[in-house]
């Protein structure tokens, strides 16, 4: 930051006003925390907004698990609105290990919750587990923008709010469209089982793609020995030659009937006739029903 002000040629009484550094001590204390805001309190003026980013650096090694440490701490930043005017206080806290979204917004920030419970307002920035064939995240990503979500608890509103937003250093890109407000914070239990309802169409849509080929594989072996490509035939051949396809269970005619009735459009081929077909539309629909089924 002193980089920046340098080279936009801003004078050092000017840097000091916008950039304090604590000092190097611990603060362990009640009596330490409330040096440290008296120092503060030197150089604010009314009407500041005070951001202390972050909190933990002021411990300089102090245990941020320690309510005893924490909330005399927290208790003197409030000086800085009775005593020293100012507009508001923003302290930034890092998440605790592990998947934030498996806890509720004010229990996310690591150690004590002594910070969380004494603030007026909580806001949590979490990753969102989107999905990456999705063509706005896509595109997103081309952009080097992924997807985030400020979740907000605020002890005067009625209800709790949330924001959702692409990121990407210096860029942010509000989600004006909703685009982003089906997705889940990453590691929530929605977020999981959306994920897991990913795999399962992914897995489907696979399954339903090898059996597709093989079928195809029975027609064109059927045409070289001039054999009708009756169920019957392409039952045979996928019980003789499912693992080339990667298809590790055997299906019986009863199953493979039903496959190829006329309207099924789990594969791209029907009975007519007594005869198996491709069809018409080139198998159009398959993907969506590869969606609703479960691989076999």
């Amino acid at each position: 930051m002193r980089l920046i002000w340098r080279a936009r040629g801003i004078p050092r009484e000017a840097q000091a006003r916008f950039m304090w550094e604590p000092r190097k001590d611990a603060v362990r204390t009640a009596r330490e925390a409330r040096c440290i805001v008296n120092d503060l309190l030197g150089r604010v003026r009314p009407g500041d907004f005070v951001i202390i980013d972050c909190l933990y650096m002021l411990l300089h090694g102090g245990d941020e698990n320690s309510a005893q440490t924490l909330q005399p701490m927290v208790m003197e930043f409030d000086r800085l609105l009775t005593e020293g005017g100012c507009s508001g206080v923003l302290l930034v806290h890092h998440q605790a290990k592990g998947a934030s979204g498996q806890k509720a917004v004010i229990d996310r920030g690591a150690g004590s919750g002594v910070v969380s419970r004494f603030v007026d307002n909580v806001f949590s920035l979490d990753y969102l587990d989107a999905d990456e064939e999705d063509e706005f995240i896509r595109q997103a990503g081309e952009q080097k923008l992924r997807p985030r979500r400020l979740s907000c608890v605020m002890r005067n509103a009625e209800e709790d709010e949330s924001v959702d937003f692409l990121f990407g250093g210096p860029r942010l890109v509000t989600d004006a469209g909703g685009d982003l407000s089906r997705y889940y914070v990453s590691g929530s239990p929605q977020a999981n089982g959306a994920h897991s309802a990913r795999g399962n169409r992914e897995r489907a849509e696979q399954d339903w793609a090898a059996k597709a080929e093989l079928v195809g594989a029975a027609l064109e072996e059927a045409a070289r020995e001039g054999a009708s490509p009756t169920p019957e035939y392409v039952s045979a051949y996928y019980q003789a030659h499912h693992g080339e396809h990667g298809l590790g269970k055997k299906a019986g005619l009863g199953t493979i009937r039903n496959w190829l009735k006329p309207g099924c459009v789990s594969l791209p081929f029907h009975t007519e006739g007594g005869v198996v077909v491709p069809d018409e539309s080139g198998g159009e629909g398959q993907q969506e029903a590869a969606h609703e089924r479960a691989p076999l």
